[in-house]
């Protein structure tokens, strides 16, 4: 840590900037991106639900579920294609299914097959451990499931694909969706 400490104070030397200017405008500089993320999601979240009134009924859906929040709702009704057939499909596409090697009797240990993009994977798995937090009906679910024996990722991790399951539109609006 000293010698990362001083190393900067002699690049900050070398460059004949204070460094306390220089450290105020790398906080400001972060700032001004907080907000710029803030406003893009907004706008994003805003143009998700003025484009399709179909979608925005979706999007309504998806938030009523415990731990997803209307810009992920936005993101995974715009992501998730609604032609889809089964809740397996966008599950398979999210990449939370499971995979076992198997050869004669011999049986390997499933994982997933991470699939689909990461960042989705990411952000559901961040509202089901949310949602493990703060809503008692899923916290049971996760005892339940950590009950039998499931380690914290797969215990975390099988909300999801109920997620998935429970987010697939009905037929008549995924025909709406599909026009």
């Amino acid at each position: 840590m000293s010698r990362s400490l001083s190393s900067y104070r002699e690049r900050v030397g070398q460059l004949g900037v204070d460094a306390a200017q220089g450290f105020d405008e790398t906080v400001e500089t972060a700032n001004q991106l907080r907000k710029g993320h803030e406003q893009l999601v907004a706008g994003l979240a805003a143009m998700l639900m003025e484009n399709d009134s179909d979608r925005a009924e979706t999007i309504k859906r998806v938030q009523a579920v415990p731990g997803v929040t209307s810009t992920n709702a936005g993101l995974f009704t715009f992501i998730l294609d609604a032609k889809a057939k089964s809740a397996k499909s966008w599950i398979a596409y999210t990449g939370l299914d499971v995979a076992i090697k198997e050869s004669g009797t011999w049986r390997g240990h499933g994982k997933l097959t991470k699939r689909g993009p990461s960042w989705l994977r990411k952000r559901l798995f961040q509202a089901a451990w949310g949602a493990a937090l703060n809503y008692p009906q899923v916290r049971l679910y996760y005892d339940a499931l950590k009950a039998k024996g499931r380690k914290h990722k797969e215990a975390v991790t099988s909300s999801p694909r109920n997620y998935c399951a429970s987010s697939m539109p009905s037929s008549s609006v995924r025909n709406a969706l599909t026009r």
